[in-house]
């Protein structure tokens, strides 16, 4: 049992009490929250502010990252039904934490990738012959890399196929399959992390809570999953140059003008 439950709290300032509720939901401790409210004696309005206030600034951030965990959920769904587990497995628990492996493969699939799109908005008829040559590029660019780089550079994948065309062919496959689950999440990430930066300079220099805090307290669990999701990516983010300026200014002035 919290032994917090047992203190006086009818004395506490009303943006103290703000704190404790908000970790107190966070924790889902509802008999803390209940004796928290009724030991409210004085600042009750005050209180009311700041928790009303936090609230808003967690929903406005909410908002758009609802759209991203609604996106990423069916692209996720579709993208694990045609995909090989093995590969998927190597892309979360190897391949994506060795950073010169995603930027060589990044620079070669791409390749590939605008060739097939330039491929498909041609007319029929078109002469292709320069897309062909590119397709060799990428052939010849992926070859050297699965013969020659791919068993000097950390975080290999190893395939299991038995005999050699089955093993090639397996870690193309591999390869292929860790640019589209990464690029697949950084688009997620383009979406959701200059908010998530925004709102964790906000949580910690205005209200005073960390950000995670806010979230279990106050946002809907399906951004609280989105969040739990990235967390890798999110973490990789660079605060100065990433941050939503704007978002964050916003939901400054928000708790600020709501709390005043």
């Amino acid at each position: 049992m919290n032994k917090e439950f047992f203190k006086d709290y009818s004395r506490v300032s009303p943006y103290e009490r703000f704190g404790l509720v908000a970790k107190a939901l966070a924790r889902r401790d509802t008999l803390f929250v209940k004796r928290l409210v009724n030991a409210c004696n004085t600042g009750r309005n005050q209180y009311a502010r700041y928790l009303a206030a936090a609230r808003e600034c967690t929903l406005q951030v909410s908002l758009g990252m609802q759209v991203a965990a609604g996106r990423w959920e069916t692209c996720n769904a579709l993208m694990l039904s045609n995909l090989n587990p093995d590969h998927v497995e190597y892309y979360y628990t190897t391949f994506r934490h060795f950073p010169e492996r995603v930027e060589k493969i990044n620079a070669i699939v791409s390749v590939l990738e605008d060739v097939l799109v330039e491929w498909a908005i041609r007319g029929d008829g078109s002469d292709n012959s320069d897309l062909i040559e590119r397709a060799h590029e990428y052939s010849e660019a992926m070859a050297d890399f699965l013969f020659s780089e791919d068993s000097e550079m950390d975080g290999g994948y190893s395939s299991s196929a038995s005999t050699v065309p089955d093993a090639i062919r397996d870690r193309l496959d591999c390869q292929v399959t860790c640019y589209i689950l990464g690029q697949a999440r950084e688009h997620v990430i383009a979406s959701i992390g200059p908010l998530w930066l925004a709102f964790s300079s906000a949580c910690q220099s205005v209200i005073g809570l960390d950000p995670e805090v806010m979230l279990e307290a106050f946002a809907p669990r399906a951004t609280v999953d989105l969040v739990d999701e990235f967390r890798f990516e999110l973490d990789a983010l660079n605060p100065e140059l990433d941050t939503d300026e704007d978002t964050e200014s916003a939901l400054r002035d928000l708790w600020q003008c709501s709390t005043s």
